[in-house]
């Protein structure tokens, strides 16, 4: 039996998600694209996932751990860092 490809959507940490088309359970799976082992019984030997644009979300992961998206994210939700005061500032 042939491993079918699901085609995904990659979130902002370059890691691919995906609802299975038979039970309903959304798998989440690191970066590349290619074979991957089935978090749910429907697929035993596995499946493939695949994103539109080839994109394997290398660069969006690497991104992510450096911080860099998850900043942007905790400022669209409002949060801003907080500076300290030099030590000896009076004011």
């Amino acid at each position: 039996m042939t491993a079918p490809t699901f085609i995904v959507e990659r979130g902002p940490d370059g890691c691919a998600s995906f609802v299975c088309p038979q039970c309903g359970k959304t798998s989440r799976h690191g970066v590349g694209n290619g074979h991957r082992a089935s978090h749910c019984s429907c697929w035993p030997d596995g499946y493939n996932i695949e994103t539109p644009n080839g994109d394997d979300g290398a660069a969006a992961f690497e991104a992510y751990e450096k911080g860099t998206l998850r900043e942007l994210r905790l400022r669209a939700q409002g949060f801003r860092p907080t500076a300290k005061k030099p030590e000896g500032d009076a004011a």
